[in-house]
């Protein structure tokens, strides 16, 4: 198996045994005349590429798998009969936020149960960098479950990970938003200078200790102050180490449009870009006249091409539908390795194509184009209804939410306004940022239906 220099790999026979299967066949004729210690007998073997299943039987020795066939013949000391059940590589969480759970109960059950033996993390926020300014705010939720910090930099907390064990694999990017706080604290401001170059050495150091690459989560704060300009910048350094950046983006609300427009002032830098829907279509041209000559477009069904055409945007290849399958068959005949891809969709469209984009090895960005106006905050029937009273309760989805509409109102609109209802957040950042402004809101359970109806409920119940 070929693990690259960002891959920590830390894991058991667990790990070993549904993650760096196939790839490891190599050791099939040593030892022969030794049992092994486990066969996995009458499974459907999956190998993770594409392939159809096969039935047969898997033997390991240590923490390798050692043969795959018919191994009638074959003892182990262990054998587990996986007739009618699947045996496949394990399923890697791609967006895992576990790097401090793993430190409090290394079993890991909720992932292993599910299926998944590897997990990348670190989604604007990461292990590392630590120091005083970051812990301030977790030092509340690490003194309830009695867990220490005691790294600075991303090679202590594998140390520490290490240490404790666990049997997944992890990988992480280093967060836009950690090295901020490291440097400048949780401020609304650019930094100096002198800040950002502190920054960007603390990402090198990052790089330089197996992360994948730049991570941010730009609807949450301190990530959320940062500009455009600051992340480019951090994005070079992590590139000069050929890590990649990945964004949660900007907004998934009012914003949409600045956050897709942030996505095109780098258009020059992508191969291809992926036009799902005509809104997509419509979102993008609206604001790059014409493709750059160095970028090929892929439309998805005839009614899409058929507006780029009328735009003035030629298309080079055109799958069929939506589905991974069709896209990736057409991609399949072009050098697909290491491109980038900047692929604006709605979010229905985007896990399919993206992972089958990435399953060839491209460096998919994705970014939310559904719709080519954000929908305008009436400030005038806002207020209205504020002077009116009787708003029960105010939901925030985000903390962005909460900034955008203070914003948009004005502070003492704001104010009135909470002074009469009573506030919900969704997640405990959004509840973070409410207290911020002298408020106590109610947690929803979840963002579902069945989550904010409880909610719900609940303020009824307090109310009567």
């Amino acid at each position: 198996m070929k693990i690259t220099k960002m891959y920590r790999t830390i894991g058991g026979v667990s790990a070993a045994l549904l993650t760096l299967s196939f790839a490891l066949v190599g050791s099939a004729q040593e030892n022969k005349g030794n049992a092994y210690d486990v066969i996995i007998k009458n499974g459907r073997i999956i190998d993770g590429s594409g392939n159809p299943w096969v039935s047969g039987d898997i033997a390991i020795r240590g923490d390798r798998i050692a043969k795959i066939g018919k191994l009638d013949a074959s003892s182990a000391k262990r054998i587990i009969d996986a007739q009618n059940l699947v045996v496949s590589p394990g399923f890697i969480d791609m967006l895992g936020q576990s790097e401090t759970a793993l430190l409090i109960d290394n079993r890991s059950l909720s992932k292993l149960s599910q299926g998944i033996t590897s997990e990348i993390t670190g989604e604007g926020n990461s292990a590392a960098p630590q120091n005083a300014l970051t812990l301030a705010e977790l030092q509340p939720e690490l003194d309830h479950y009695h867990l220490t910090v005691d790294w600075t930099t991303l090679d202590g907390y594998f140390t520490r990970l290490e240490k404790s064990g666990t049997p997944l694999n992890i990988g992480t990017y280093v967060g836009a938003a950690q090295v901020r706080e490291a440097i400048i604290g949780g401020v609304d401001r650019a930094p100096t200078p002198q800040e950002l170059e502190k920054m960007k050495a603390l990402v090198a150091e990052a790089m330089q200790q197996g992360a994948f690459g730049v991570s941010t989560a730009l609807i949450y704060p301190p990530g959320h102050y940062a500009k455009t300009d600051e992340l480019i910048e951090l994005a070079k350094v992590a590139a000069r180490y050929g890590g990649i950046y990945a964004s949660h983006m900007r907004s998934e609300g009012q914003s949409e449009t600045a956050a897709l427009e942030e996505a095109l002032r780098s258009i020059n830098e992508f191969d291809w870009i992926v036009f799902a829907s005509r809104y997509a279509v419509a979102a993008v041209t609206e604001r790059v006249a014409a493709p750059p000559a160095n970028l090929r477009v892929a439309a998805v069904g005839q009614a899409t091409a058929q507006v780029l055409g009328q735009r003035g945007w030629p298309v080079d290849i055109l799958p069929e539908d939506a589905s991974a399958a069709a896209l990736v068959s057409l991609f399949a005949t072009k050098p697909i390795a290491g491109m980038k891809v900047l692929f604006p969709a709605s979010s229905r469209a985007l896990p399919t194509i993206a992972a089958g984009l990435t399953q060839l090895g491209a460096k998919v960005v994705q970014v939310e184009a559904y719709r080519t106006e954000p929908a305008a905050l009436d400030v005038d029937a806002c207020r209205s209804m504020i002077d009116r009273g009787g708003i029960g309760a105010v939901t925030f989805a985000s903390p962005s939410a909460v900034i955008e509409l203070e914003r948009s109102l004005g502070k003492d609109s704001f104010d009135r306004l909470l002074e009469g209802a009573k506030a919900v957040a969704i997640g405990p950042t959004t509840a973070r940022e409410l207290a911020a402004r002298g408020r106590a809101p109610v947690l929803a359970e979840s963002a579902t239906l069945r989550g904010l109806a409880l909610t719900t409920l609940r303020l009824v119940q307090t109310r009567q």
